[in-house]
């Protein structure tokens, strides 16, 4: 699934081929900050999606929380990203602050989840926002990116797995409406993730 870019404003001052869509309206989070722009990440934005995982890894490290490490994510799962057209760079200044990436591919472990929501799905992977440039309302932009475009291409709902020995990324998903749904484990990880999702109000019954 591929969606076009998106130009926006931080507002806090701390796949669909081809991609020849308008974009979508969304609302003017305007500041007195640089345009934030989220558009889809090029090969010349790995090395910097990359510095920004490896960042997030040594945050988290600190923290205690065991949610990713040197083994995932990895280079090659960026590249990968890059060439699907699924991952997608907020940029300020042509400086990557943060990465997420869209796609309707599900984890096996999600067989076991009693979702509620209907499909088709977006599933949400792998949202990281430098720590240097945390505290701004980018992941809450970069999900604003996410729900508006799944919305507008006509998903049901959106999934995604929230690490529970990371509160503040579970808390982030529940503050924006997500429900849980059920939970699973990876290998490596003392806690199990939560398995969260979102109705989109665009899908009639028939």
């Amino acid at each position: 699934m591929r969606f076009p870019s998106w130009r926006s404003k931080t507002s806090q001052p701390k796949s669909c081929r081809p991609p020849t869509y308008s974009p979508c309206s969304l609302p003017d989070m305007s500041s007195s900050r640089h345009d934030l722009n989220i558009t889809r990440a090029r090969t010349d934005h790995v090395a910097a999606v990359r510095a920004v995982i490896s960042a997030c890894v040594q945050h988290m490290r600190g923290d205690g929380i065991d949610q990713w490490d040197d083994v995932y994510p990895d280079l090659q799962a960026v590249e990968q990203n890059v060439a699907d057209g699924t991952l997608y760079v907020a940029l300020e200044d042509d400086r990557c602050l943060g990465s997420v990436c869209l796609s309707e591919e599900q984890d096996e472990a999600y067989k076991t989840v009693r979702w509620s929501g209907s499909e088709p799905v977006l599933v949400v992977h792998r949202l990281c926002v430098s720590p240097s440039e945390q505290r701004r309302g980018v992941a809450s932009l970069l999900m604003d990116f996410a729900e508006a475009k799944a919305a507008e291409f006509g998903y049901a709902s959106i999934r995604l797995d929230a690490y529970t020995g990371n509160p503040q990324a579970v808390g982030l998903y529940a503050r924006r409406g997500y429900s849980v749904a059920g939970e699973v484990r990876f290998p490596r990880r003392a806690h199990p993730f939560k398995c969260m999702e979102k109705t989109l109000h665009t899908h009639e019954a028939v």
